[in-house]
């Protein structure tokens, strides 16, 4: 679990949290091997795994494909201790990597998150001894916002995944993609919420984004509605579905591939409005990613966030573009300010255009750097 406020002060602020499952074996399971088993924000849940039988979960209730989670070729994942992780808890950001082949048969699958105050960064590699069917799940409360940018189209669901209603798809191609999700009362009748009007006013909601790559297909659809289960006149047992208050949108992404990283950003938001005004890609290789996320003027959000994937994850990578190189091992973070660069993570070389001459800090502790025609470039100090 990871929270990006790590005092006391985290149960009544607004900061996010952010959980994921490994994949061992536990009583009264449920197919939920490296899901998001929770995403919270502004003291509510952002995203939840969506029960909607009745009692004890069955069919699409107990699959991977009720949860935030990854399905190959629609096929369950299997438990397994055979799990390799990575963590770091720093002050500006907290980061875990979850690794396993024997998850799904025949694909390595390595997911990563860092969670910042303001969103978390979510990048899924899968490799596969073949071209496959990968399915990359969502599940948000709230409803789809008609400003939310794209051709979508009404469709069906591919034939490996769970009929669902109301869906509509996007060829996003390799083309970054993007859905809005508010929480807004659902009910045909908002005098019959049960919610205070006070809880919808707040105007809660998430974008999140992904990065192009692999002809992607994207699809939002209605979440299922939970089902409760009543005697008729005769007694007989009874099933209804129930309308949601709060509503629930599920957001898949389709990759036929043989390898491929999901690179996505989860953003929560308070008012109807993200933050968020960029993220891209600086470079993305088989060996890692590196995204540049910045914010909307005023927020203090100019970010450099970097994984490195593979085997040897301390053996150092360079990842750059025409402007910004970065050679680092493990996972880096970087803050770009006027005043000061912050760096966390194992940086080793650092390239960046900056205003002025900030003060570089690295893993809190002041670091010697040069300037050159509005760069600062860093070099870790031979050993």
């Amino acid at each position: 679990m990871l929270r990006a406020d790590e005092s006391t002060a985290y149960w009544e602020s607004p900061a996010p949290a952010i959980a994921m499952r490994l994949a061992t074996n536990y009583a009264h399971n449920v197919i939920d091997c490296f899901s998001l088993s929770g995403f919270y924000a502004f003291n509510r849940p952002i995203y939840l795994n969506r029960q909607v039988t009745p009692g004890y979960a069955q069919d699409w209730s107990r699959s991977i494909q009720s949860h935030c989670g990854i399905t190959v070729d629609g096929k369950e994942p299997k438990f397994t201790s055979e799990t390799t992780t990575r963590q770091a808890f720093s002050r500006a950001v907290k980061f875990v990597s979850a690794r396993s082949s024997s998850v799904f048969e025949g694909v390595d699958l390595n997911r990563c998150l860092m969670l910042t105050n303001e969103y978390s960064l979510d990048v899924t590699r899968l490799a596969g001894d073949k071209e496959h069917s990968y399915y990359w799940l969502i599940h948000a409360l709230g409803q789809v916002q008609s400003k939310e940018p794209g051709n979508w189209k009404k469709a069906t669901l591919p034939k490996d995944l769970e009929l669902l209603k109301q869906v509509r798809a996007l060829e996003a191609g390799n083309k970054a993609w993007s859905v809005i999700c508010e929480q807004s009362c659902s009910l045909e009748d908002p005098s019959k919420a049960k919610l205070p009007k006070e809880w919808y006013e707040r105007k809660i909601g998430v974008r999140l984004q992904m990065l192009g790559g692999d002809d992607t297909t994207a699809y939002t659809t209605q979440t299922p509605l939970i089902v409760r289960r009543f005697r008729d006149d005769k007694g007989e047992r009874q099933y209804k579905e129930v309308p949601s208050e709060v509503g629930g949108v599920t957001i898949l992404a389709e990759r036929k591939v043989k390898n491929t990283t999901f690179v996505a950003l989860h953003e929560p938001f308070e008012g109807g409005k993200s933050n968020i005004y960029e993220f891209r890609t600086i470079q993305q290789t088989d060996e890692g990613v590196a995204v540049e996320v910045v914010g909307k003027y005023d927020t203090g959000i100019d970010d450099r966030l970097m994984i490195r994937l593979g085997d040897n994850p301390e053996k150092p990578v360079t990842l750059a573009d025409g402007r910004e190189s970065f050679t680092f091992a493990d996972r880096a973070y970087v803050r770009i300010s006027k005043e000061k660069v912050e760096v966390e993570g194992d940086m080793r070389i650092l390239r960046i255009p900056v205003k002025g001459k900030p003060k570089l800090l690295i893993n809190g502790k002041s670091q010697q750097a040069s300037f050159m025609r509005g760069y600062l470039y860093y070099c870790e100090p031979a050993q």
